[in-house]
């Protein structure tokens, strides 16, 4: 029993010792200081404080106030002259560069599709431009103007107001409204030929349709091949773009890549200067597989070509995209990385 006596004196002790910290009715002091004391400290940190937030809003005001726009720069360009720029593709492939999907389960393959339809409707989303607009043709091509035709199809060339109010524009000269405007260069669809109709984009009959772009790069514009590779047509108003299997075995599994618009991208399309409503070239690519090629992988690179545009096996995003295709359909052997499964029907 003694230690439990002195184990609740110990704690009468330190609680009276507390209540004397916490406020001493001797020395008239709360938590260890008296009132003056209180406020001084409390006036330190208001001051404190108000510095360090005076400090951060004039830079905030700084970056804000005397920084250029975006689209005025500076934009990092040195890496380019000796490089090039990367590509884009939609749908955004999985991890390592996979595209894996059972033509016969849809599910498996919706994915892919919602993710191209989803890209192309940001895609039109430019301000004061109807999305029907990308599939006009110009007055001279309206005769072939369709989605089956082999002619490139030139897209319409809109002026869009770029940060304008209602009063701005009213009250502008001519000058100065041209100088509010923004000369934005469609690109047409129907280039894209069936990839774009189809409403599955190939993937429900095993050919898959895949998308590209060229990423943004200030300033660049592609320079014409001075020597024309073999497998390729080449023009100056084009940059020539083809997809071919990695190795031979994987050319072998590959029938036909047929190449939407088969000339490439037009070269018109570029620099990009940091205009605000720039509209990127696109090129389909529709791949077909021999049978084979089910239960199987099959690797496939796809590469812009121009004199500007280096490929190096040290900087492989470098001008060139590189897919690994995982088909099957119900009962085939699916190919894995480390092991082989069977894909049972339902």
């Amino acid at each position: 029993m003694g230690c439990f006596d002195n184990l609740k004196k110990d704690i009468c002790r330190n609680w009276q010792d507390f209540k004397g910290f916490m406020w001493n009715p001797r020395t008239k002091e709360f938590f260890g200081r008296d009132a003056k004391s209180w406020c001084e400290i409390f006036i330190f940190y208001i001051i404190f404080y108000g510095l360090l937030a005076c400090w951060w809003s004039g830079l905030l005001y700084a970056r804000v106030y005397f920084l250029p726009e975006i689209s005025e720069g500076p934009f990092h360009t040195e890496y380019i002259p000796h490089r090039g720029p990367g590509m884009k593709m939609i749908p955004p492939p999985g991890g390592n560069g996979e595209l894996r999907y059972n033509k016969d389960k849809n599910e498996s393959y919706e994915g892919f599709v919602n993710a191209i339809d989803s890209f192309f409707e940001e895609y039109m989303e430019v301000a004061g431009v109807a999305k029907e607009d990308f599939e006009v043709c110009a007055s001279n091509q309206s005769a072939v103007c369709s989605a089956t035709s082999s002619v490139y199809l030139n897209g319409l060339e809109v002026e869009i107001e770029v940060n304008v109010t209602e009063d701005e524009a009213e009250n502008s000269t001519s000058a100065e409204k041209e100088a509010m405007t923004e000369k934005v260069k469609l690109f047409n669809v129907l280039n894209l030929g069936e990839c774009y109709t189809d409403e599955d984009h190939g993937f429900a009959e095993g050919e898959p349709c895949l998308f590209f772009s060229v990423n943004k790069a200030y300033g660049w514009t592609p320079k014409p091949l001075s020597e024309s590779p073999k497998d390729l047509t080449t023009s100056d108003e084009f940059m020539p773009f083809s997809c071919k299997g990695y190795k031979s075995q994987d050319q072998d599994l590959l029938e036909e890549v047929k190449i939407m618009p088969e000339q490439g991208f037009k070269i018109d399309y570029f620099p990009w200067e940091g205009q605000e409503n720039y509209v990127k070239p696109l090129v389909a690519a529709k791949f077909k597989f021999t049978p084979e090629a089910y239960g199987s992988r099959v690797r496939v690179e796809c590469k812009i070509y121009a004199d500007n545009i280096y490929h190096k096996s040290t900087k492989p995003n470098i001008g060139r995209v590189e897919i690994k295709f995982y088909l099957s359909e119900d009962g085939d052997v699916e190919y894995v990385e480390e092991e082989v499964i069977t894909t049972a029907a339902p």
